[in-house]
């Protein structure tokens, strides 16, 4: 019964991350919300949305296949959880620059979340942690050239931070 109180309080913060996830896009939703990998043509060539089995790999987290949205140069990868180890949001976003980075950056902090400076990922990173009792929401966003990459999940700050080196490549 705690755990879900705790839940309940960080889902005002969710929201707002979830609104972080799509706010830097002009374009609409396509109308793709498949599950599984998916790479649309009119995504810019965005990265393909991880599997469940990657998921489980990298940050340790029993998930089901994304539910996939794009939307102009973004793509959500929505992972919900498949057994007890929490859910995850991989999100891609191209066209970046420093300068949008560091517009969604300061969204991302006037949401009610304190971002921290992450070196040695991408040309820029940062993260951030929502703590509820004994749920720690864990993110990390960095950009390397034009694309950012976005995780959110329950895994750690190191597993996230090693995830999103490997996605960017």
């Amino acid at each position: 019964m705690a755990s879900r109180r705790m839940l309940t309080a960080l889902l005002p913060a969710l929201a707002a991350l979830l609104a972080v996830t799509t706010a830097c896009s002009s374009k609409s939703n396509d109308g793709n919300t498949s599950g599984g990998n998916t790479n649309s043509n009119n995504n810019g060539g965005l990265p393909s949305c991880p599997t469940a089995a990657t998921i489980k790999s990298e940050l340790g987290l029993d998930v089901k296949e994304a539910t996939v949205q794009n939307n102009g140069v973004v793509r959500v990868c929505q992972f919900s959880p498949a057994g007890s180890t929490g859910s995850a949001i991989v999100r891609f976003q191209g066209q970046d620059t420093a300068a949008k980075f560091a517009t969604a950056k300061e969204i991302f902090k006037n949401s009610g979340q304190t971002p921290t400076d992450v070196t040695g990922l991408g040309d820029e990173a940062y993260s951030s942690s929502l703590s509820g009792g004994s749920i720690t929401i864990n993110t990390i966003v960095a950009r390397k050239g034009s694309l950012e990459v976005l995780i959110t999940s329950q895994a750690s700050l190191d597993q996230e931070k090693a995830f999103a080196s490997k996605l960017l490549g």
